[in-house]
C-alpha cells in the first residue's frame, strides 16, 4: 500500500512497558503494533468499530515506590561498608560477609520493587471497541504531547467518517434527505470539501451512498 494511503503515524515507548507503533490508513484500518514484556504482535483494527470518546486510565504505584526507596538505602550502604571492611582488614570475614550477603538481598530486593513501581504505574489513553474486538492503547502523550494530540484528533475523525456509512446514521432513502445529510457532516467538519463533492456526485449519480465515504480502494 502507498504512502499516499497512509493519515497519521505514532511511534511509542514506555520504561518497561515495551514500544508500539500505530499506522492509520484512510481506508479504515488502524495497524498497532506492540512490542515488549515477551510480546510481539501486530494487528489490524477497524477504526470504524472503535468509540471516538476516549477514556483515560492513570496508576502509581506509590507504596512500591515508597518501599523501594526505604529498601534502596540500606542495601548499597551495608555492602559499601563491607568492602571497605575488606579492603582496610579490619573487620573478620566472619562479620563482614554476612554484612555484604544482607546488602544484596536488600539491592535485589529493591530493584524488584523498582521493577514493579514502573509495571504498575501507567498513563493511558483507550478506544474502546463498539462491538467485539480489538481496541487500542495508547500512552499518554508519548512521544510529545503535540504528536499524541495530533494523531488521536486524526483517530477520531477517520472514527467519525467510517461510521458513517459503516453503522448506516440515518440516511433516508430519498436523494434530497441524503443530501441534506452529507451537507450537514460537512459543515460538521467531519467530511472535508474534497471528500463532500465526490460523496455528492456519487449519490446523484446512483441514487444510493453505495460506497464508504472517504475509502479509496
Amino acid at each position: 500500500m502507498k504512502d499516499t494511503d497512509i493519515i497519521a503515524k505514532l511511534k511509542q515507548y514506555s520504561f518497561m512497558r515495551g514500544r508500539r507503533s500505530f499506522t492509520l490508513r484512510d481506508n479504515g484500518d488502524l495497524l498497532a503494533s506492540y512490542e515488549g514484556g515477551g510480546i510481539n504482535s501486530t494487528h489490524t483494527i477497524k477504526v470504524g468499530n472503535l468509540d471516538s470518546n476516549s477514556r483515560i486510565e492513570k496508576n502509581r504505584a506509590i507504596t512500591r515506590l515508597v518501599l523501594c526507596i526505604f529498601t534502596m538505602i540500606p542495601g548499597p550502604l551495608l555492602l559499601f561498608l563491607g568492602i571497605v571492611g575488606i579492603m582496610s582488614d579490619s573487620g573478620s570475614s566472619g562479620s563482614v560477609v554476612p554484612l555484604m550477603v544482607v546488602g544484596v538481598v536488600f539491592t535485589i530486593f529493591a530493584i524488584g520493587l523498582l521493577r514493579a513501581y514502573f509495571q504498575h504505574s501507567y498513563n493511558l489513553t483507550l478506544f474502546q471497541p463498539l462491538r467485539s474486538g480489538d481496541g487500542v492503547l495508547l500512552f499518554t502523550n508519548k512521544p510529545t504531547k503535540a504528536e499524541f494530540s495530533e494523531f488521536v484528533l486524526a483517530l477520531q475523525t477517520e472514527i467519525q467518517k467510517h461510521q458513517i456509512y459503516e453503522q448506516d446514521f440515518g440516511f433516508g432513502s430519498d436523494l434530497a434527505s441524503q443530501l441534506q445529510k452529507l451537507s450537514a457532516l460537512k459543515n460538521s467538519g467531519v467530511l472535508t470539501d474534497a471528500e463532500f463533492t465526490e460523496a455528492k456526485a456519487k449519490l446523484i449519480q446512483t441514487g444510493v451512498a453505495n460506497g464508504p465515504i472517504g475509502f479509496h480502494p
